[in-house]
């Protein structure tokens, strides 16, 4: 054998090699790409070998070539499911890895009916200051301005749902079923009547 022909089974056997780790390791199909050019080269020197006559090697050398990536794919295959990789990627996940990342323990029902002051713009969503702790919280609908005083209606998800309540002080709690004081001030009468 010349050295184009040992050039070429050598780049076929690269290809061979990147199809099979492209199988067991993956990749971004960055290897597939590497056993393309490795297999287009052992072609180009394949022909340009003496090994077989011209006619034939434009026949023979491509089913070659086919017939070793289809085989090394199959192997792949069948190997792939037995690697640390294939191990990982198509096992049944545990119940503690689709459990909910922090599941709710009563911890924020608390809040509701409280009181407390915003410390961002909440459009929707923003921070709240609660009995001291800062709390991820979202408005009821319209947005509500840095240090507006909130009351916490409900809790959605992991988020408290609070509105905007104007006239009252921090630090008040409501009871359930009772509001405090947010009787409208007479100025807030007046600003009603006059549209």
């Amino acid at each position: 054998m010349d050295s184009s022909t040992l050039t070429a089974l050598a780049l076929f056997g690269l290809a061979a090699v990147f199809v099979l780790a492209e199988a067991v390791f993956g990749s971004d199909g960055s290897m597939l790409i590497l056993a393309g050019v490795a297999a287009i080269g052992g072609f180009v020197f394949m022909l340009r070998s003496n090994w077989l006559p011209g006619d034939v090697a434009w026949w023979a050398y491509p089913s070659i070539a086919v017939g070793g990536v289809v085989a090394v794919s199959v192997v792949g295959i069948y190997l792939f499911p037995q690697s640390a990789i294939g191990e990982n990627l198509l096992r049944e996940p545990d119940e503690d890895e689709v459990a909910p990342f922090a599941p709710d323990d009563g911890e924020r029902l608390q809040y509701i009916g409280r009181r407390g002051k915003t410390l961002t713009i909440m459009n929707p969503g923003g921070l709240v200051l609660l009995d001291g702790n800062r709390e991820h919280a979202e408005s009821e609908g319209a947005a509500i301005d840095v240090g507006e005083t909130i009351e916490v209606i409900d809790l959605r998800g992991h988020r408290l749902v609070v509105r905007s309540i104007v006239g009252t002080e921090v630090g008040m709690q409501s009871r359930p079923g009772k509001t405090g004081s947010n009787q409208p001030s007479p100025q807030d009468r007046t600003q009603d009547r006059t549209v």
